[in-house]
């Protein structure tokens, strides 16, 4: 596998919310680099007096091949970030990949995801990934934000919902604004959201990805509800 850093072009950019965007990267020709689902590439960001390099989960599927897309959430004074809202398509971008090991593994008769914010991109990747394989397992998403306008993917989840019956969607807001309308989903923290839909440990597995504190959040809850250490996988986003 090519960890080599390889020069591409980005492609499209996609507006997902006020903060966050996909930046879709385009392969040269006969340069594709595979992947597994969960994986991240890191993005070489300018700089002097050389490029400082970045880590980023990728939320695109290995079997999409020819380009990847990119999950981005822009932080305000953040050097990297700030970079990436100047671009608008065309740019040459130089990343590598594959890295990580945070991959699917383990796969139990139920299987919950578990993210918040961007830490779904590479959550999306393994679940794309599980049905384009023809997965029968029972699949969750538990996806939690501050506010309803912060979601990600929403349509891409219901779409997903109506083709595949082993497949559920648990959107849940800590904080709703009820704009432009009343929120009528899940209201809190991912952490109770495992604990109100899933209490029962037997034939799952859990993986997770986000910021520390959501991660130490969940895995104490899963502890208390009886399930094992080797039942939990996660990213930390920090």
């Amino acid at each position: 596998m090519a960890l080599e850093p390889i020069e591409t072009t980005l492609e499209k950019v996609f507006i997902l919310t006020p903060t966050v965007r996909t930046f879709r990267f385009r392969f040269p020709e006969g340069q594709w680099v595979p992947f597994q689902a969960g994986q991240f590439c890191m993005v070489q960001v300018p700089s002097e007096p050389k490029p400082v390099k970045k880590a980023y989960s990728i939320s695109s599927a290995p079997f999409e091949e020819g380009y990847l897309d990119l999950c981005i959430k822009k932080v305000e004074g953040g050097f990297a970030t700030t970079w990436f809202w100047t671009l608008n398509g065309g740019e040459k971008i130089t990343l590598a990949l594959p890295y990580g090991g945070f991959v699917l593994k383990n796969l139990e008769p139920e299987i919950i995801f578990i993210g918040t914010g961007t830490g779904l991109a590479p959550l999306r990747s393994m679940i794309k990934t599980l049905f384009h394989q023809g997965c029968t397992q029972k699949v969750s998403l538990i996806f939690g934000v501050r506010h309803e306008e912060e979601m990600l993917y929403t349509e891409e989840w219901q779409e997903l919902e109506k083709k595949h019956t082993n497949f559920r969607f648990i959107p849940t807001v800590s904080r709703p604004q009820n704009i432009p309308a009343p929120w009528t989903g899940e209201v809190g923290y991912v952490q109770d959201k495992l604990k109100k839909f899933f209490p029962d440990p037997k034939g799952k597995q859990i993986y997770i990805c986000g910021l520390i504190p959501m991660i130490d959040g969940v895995q104490k809850v899963a502890a208390e509800l009886g399930y094992d250490k080797k039942q939990i996988h996660f990213e930390k986003y920090v």
